[in-house]
């Protein structure tokens, strides 16, 4: 939803990573920041991809925009 508001994109490294992410595990958090803001966390993190864009997985955001809309 926050990138259909904003009509930004962003460019995911997922590989792997998406039922980690997404499936029914334990609890976990996103986080946007600063490159290199992540090396100051006081928890386990990694970087999962960059904002910036008007695509999010591969899909134009104006063709996200019209199937939400739906």
């Amino acid at each position: 939803e926050a990138a259909l508001a904003s009509g930004i994109g962003a460019k995911l490294e997922l590989a792997g990573a998406a039922l980690a992410l997404f499936g029914e595990g334990g609890g976990q958090a996103l986080v946007a920041c600063t490159p290199g803001a992540i090396s100051g966390f006081p928890v386990p993190a990694r970087r999962l991809g960059s904002v910036g864009g008007d695509t999010l997985l591969g899909v134009p955001i104006e063709e996200l925009r019209q199937a939400w809309e739906v």
